[in-house]
């Protein structure tokens, strides 16, 4: 840990932006949303991510080919909320 003299870790390593940057109630994760993801298609969405706070490695949570910003944890920690938007209706088949 920083704080107590030890070196700093980062959290992020990978090739994306991370936005709307909060942290989980219980202080474990740290939630944001990013363009990453598996996809290479995933440069130009947001989907929702989290990473511990005390070793590296990121977890996509929302992916596909929407978009997912504003990442919240709920007080209890068992839920995130968020905004999802995508340009296909999937009720309607083409």
């Amino acid at each position: 840990m920083l704080s107590t003299g030890g070196t700093a870790t980062l959290l992020t390593p990978g090739n994306f932006m991370a936005e709307y940057i909060t942290m989980s109630p219980d202080k474990k994760w740290i939630m944001f949303c990013g363009n990453a993801g598996s996809s290479p298609l995933d440069i130009d969405r947001r989907h929702v991510v989290r990473v511990a706070v005390d070793k590296a490695g990121i977890e996509v949570l929302t992916p596909g080919e929407g978009n997912e910003w504003t990442p919240v944890v709920t007080g209890d920690g068992g839920y995130v909320a968020l905004i999802s938007a995508t340009a296909k209706d999937l009720r309607f088949p083409q």
